[in-house]
């Protein structure tokens, strides 16, 4: 090959990657793939939560679902949340229920443990 058809192909060839650059450029924004990166790293929902919450300290309803609203608060600006009704469930409920483990006829056959770590404590 001559000195004059490398120079035509190092001009097809860098034609053609500038060219791939630049649908490159244009799909990577009009696919939004800059979305999906933010999705993969967390930055969408931190800049999310951060949103919800600055709505939530001025008052203004927080609309995700249609249906939530902010939190209430009251003179000092602190969140007023109801008591959850709870019972405490006595411990002899489940004294009777207790399993047995049965020992006749039970051996070890085969003692098989497998550790998966690299690293030792």
């Amino acid at each position: 090959m001559s000195y004059d058809i490398h120079r035509i192909l190092f001009y097809i060839f860098g034609g053609m990657g500038i060219a791939f650059v630049v649908v490159a450029v244009i799909l990577f924004f009009r696919l939004e793939i800059y979305r999906i990166v933010g999705d993969l790293n967390g930055k969408n929902a931190r800049k999310a939560i951060r949103g919800i919450y600055e709505q939530n300290l001025s008052g203004k309803e927080v609309r995700l679902s249609g249906k939530v609203s902010r939190l209430s608060l009251d003179k000092n600006g602190t969140v007023i949340t109801e008591k959850i009704a709870t019972q405490e469930i006595p411990s002899m409920a489940y004294a009777a229920e207790e399993t047995i483990v049965l020992n006749e006829g039970f051996s070890i056959l085969e003692d098989i443990t497998y550790i998966h770590a690299n690293t030792i404590i």
